[in-house]
C-alpha cells in the first residue's frame, strides 16, 4: 500500500463503518465511507475496495469524484 492510503474503521453508537483514505492521481487526499458492517462491509472487503482504487489511479489517472458523487 502506498504511503498515507488506509481503511480506517468507525466504530459509532449505531455500528463499524468502514472508510478508505488514498491519493487521487492529483495528489489530493480522498476519504470515502464504503458502508456498515450491518450492511454487509468487512475490512477484507474494504480494503479490497481500497485496491481497486488504487489500480483505477495508478493505470488510468483516475481523479477523486466530485462530493456529490461520492456515496455517503
Amino acid at each position: 500500500m502506498p504511503s498515507g492510503a488506509a481503511v480506517i474503521e468507525y466504530r459509532g453508537k449505531r455500528g463499524t463503518v468502514f472508510r478508505i483514505k488514498y491519493s487521487d492521481a492529483d495528489g489530493r487526499q480522498v476519504m470515502e465511507t464504503l458502508g456498515a458492517e450491518r450492511d454487509g462491509w468487512t475490512r477484507r472487503k474494504a480494503e479490497a475496495e481500497l485496491r481497486e482504487r488504487l489500480v483505477r489511479v495508478e493505470r488510468k489517472g483516475w481523479p477523486a469524484r466530485t462530493p456529490a458523487s461520492m456515496r455517503i
